[in-house]
């Protein structure tokens, strides 16, 4: 097994490197706003695989279970 300390090179003739996130929920969100600009810089290749499509944001779900905030 290699360890790569750097980079690694992509023959152009394969294409932009294709990333896959695997569901639709929070970090899905967040990796797809984190790879914005090289989706649109065309630098890679971006696919999203969910059961649904649409994100549903369950904002402060874990403090209103937990009491630290009023519904």
């Amino acid at each position: 097994m290699r360890n790569y300390s750097g980079p690694i090179e992509i023959p152009a003739s394969l294409g932009a490197p294709r990333v896959v996130v695997l569901g639709g929920g929070y970090v899905a969100v967040k990796v797809c706003q984190a790879l914005r600009k090289s989706v649109a810089a065309r630098e890679i290749d971006l696919t999203v695989v969910s059961a649904s499509t649409h994100h549903v944001f369950h904002g402060f779900a874990g403090e209103m279970v937990t009491g630290r905030v009023s519904p």
